[in-house]
């Protein structure tokens, strides 16, 4: 029994090594990877990562993600935001549309009033929620006849009641 647990101990600890070793293999490629960059354009983005077991942990916890830029992309970005002498880059054309007069036209200062010709009417007016009712005539397409929200039967000529108190 000694002889076989002595066994299964020297095989344990052979593969033990092997996955040590193994795990220092990787640790040495992905730091220097890390090292190929250091003091370079984008050493900023290496922080937490000076030693191997830093680096190895950050690039392992990181979530892969497809990308569809290139490194050279990103160098090219970063000396750019670092630069001292920054200007402004225009990224839109300016909008030419004069905003002043729109607001101002004559068409906004009428007052859509609904017609009081209807049972409806009454209602909307007393509780004050014409843009209410006016923006809940959207859900009543789809309704089949049910208040979009209480869910009751509608009566009869409602929608034609309604589109002529809005």
């Amino acid at each position: 029994m000694d002889a076989e647990r002595i066994t299964i101990t020297a095989e344990k600890n052979e593969v033990d090594n092997e996955l040590q070793a193994a795990k220092d293999e990787i640790l040495d490629k992905v730091f220097k990877v890390k090292q190929d960059h250091d003091k370079q354009t984008l050493d900023f983005c290496l922080i937490g990562s000076k030693t191997k077991e830093g680096c190895f942990n950050s690039t392992k916890n990181a979530p892969f993600q497809e990308v569809n830029y290139k490194f050279e992309d990103l160098i090219s970005e970063a000396t750019e935001l670092q630069n001292q002498d920054l200007t402004h880059k225009e990224t839109l054309g300016k909008i030419g549309v004069d905003f002043d007069s729109i607001e101002t036209h004559n068409i906004f200062s009428e007052v859509i009033i609904g017609t009081s010709d209807t049972y409806l009417s009454e209602l909307i007016n007393k509780l004050s929620n014409t843009d209410w009712v006016r923006n809940g005539q959207v859900y009543l397409e789809n309704s089949k006849m049910k208040c979009p929200f209480c869910q009751q039967k509608l009566p009869d000529n409602f929608e034609n009641e309604l589109k002529q108190t809005i």
